[in-house]
């Protein structure tokens, strides 16, 4: 005989109620509300964008002390000048003032051309290249601020222009350009946006013919990886093209392989630690002196015997 306790025991258990289409519906109405939601935001975000420009805010006036900077020419500013240029000028000038042939128009070359500067050499008189650009050729560097323009306007003069072209070498502006440098003080407006400015047919030319040298650098750098790895490396060389391949940095990548077949080994450590090239790989700033050391040996080896063929510059 069976209990009370037992019919409840065997008693079937009420069906849970659900239903798919219920599910369906409620999913649909969600991803409605959620699409309406982007499209709104997004409609708003391109018109404020489209009449108000990405940064509607206009920077304050800053004061220049012009003197001061002019002054300045110590150690510390021609270093802060050669890492400047490097990273800014090098691309077109050459990192050695020297500057591609297959850039057209060629861009100045710093060690053996003559002044084209009409206000010539001095310091305000290159500022004002940087500032305005010149000849419709070179563009301004707004993205330069006033100490950094003095700072690689003293790495060439103090360098290249007088060691090479004594002559032409001026300590100071002449009158007519000395009365141009604004007084101590005197503030000035920021410059355009870059964005509002319009490059003169003669830069796009030229930048072309950048992006052309850039990637033709980029060809020889990877071919230049591939001969380290034909040459069977020894694992620790093996490991460090790899983690270059890995960061798809190929202009960085690029600069190695000039140090490497210009033989600059101190400047192929400081690019692979992050001391010169502004930035860093993890892996490389962790090795020893004596792990850098032996990178270097067979990717220079690889560098100096590129065939002939290859046009590597």
């Amino acid at each position: 005989m069976s209990t009370h306790a037992d019919a409840e025991h065997h008693a079937p258990e009420a069906p849970e109620r659900s239903s798919t289409l219920l599910w369906t519906f409620g999913l649909l109405v969600i991803m409605v509300i959620l699409v309406a939601w982007f499209a709104h935001w997004f409609k708003r975000g391109a018109h404020e964008g489209r009449h108000l420009g990405p940064y509607p805010k206009v920077a304050a006036a800053v004061a220049v002390d012009h003197t001061k900077l002019i002054a300045e020419r110590g150690q510390e500013v021609l270093d802060k000048g050669a890492t400047i240029y490097a990273k800014t000028c090098a691309a077109c000038h050459g990192a050695a003032g020297v500057p591609s042939a297959s850039i057209q128009p060629p861009p100045r070359n710093f060690t053996t051309e003559a002044v084209k500067n009409p206000n010539g050499n001095g310091p305000y008189a290159l500022y004002l290249v940087l500032l305005n650009g010149f000849e419709g050729r070179m563009p301004a560097q707004p993205g330069l601020t006033a100490e950094e323009k003095y700072a690689v306007i003293h790495f060439l003069r103090e360098g290249w222009i007088k060691a090479n072209k004594a002559a032409k070498y001026v300590e100071v502006d002449p009158p007519k350009v000395t009365e141009m440098i604004p007084k101590p003080g005197t503030t000035t407006g920021p410059p355009p946006p870059p964005w509002t400015v319009q490059e003169p047919a003669a830069v796009r030319a030229l930048m072309a013919g950048f992006a052309a040298e850039a990637a033709g650098d980029r060809a020889q750098a990877e071919a230049w990886l591939e001969r380290i790895i034909a040459s069977r490396p020894s694992a620790l060389v093996v490991t460090a093209v790899r983690e270059l391949r890995a960061s798809e940095r190929f202009q960085f990548i690029a600069q190695l392989h000039q140090a490497a077949k210009a033989g600059q080994k101190d400047r192929f450590t400081a690019l692979l630690v992050g001391s010169e090239s502004g930035g860093w790989l993890p892996w490389f700033a962790l090795r020893s002196q004596a792990d850098l050391d032996a990178i270097f040996a067979p990717m220079q080896q690889a560098a100096a015997t590129a065939p002939a063929a290859a046009g590597v510059k």
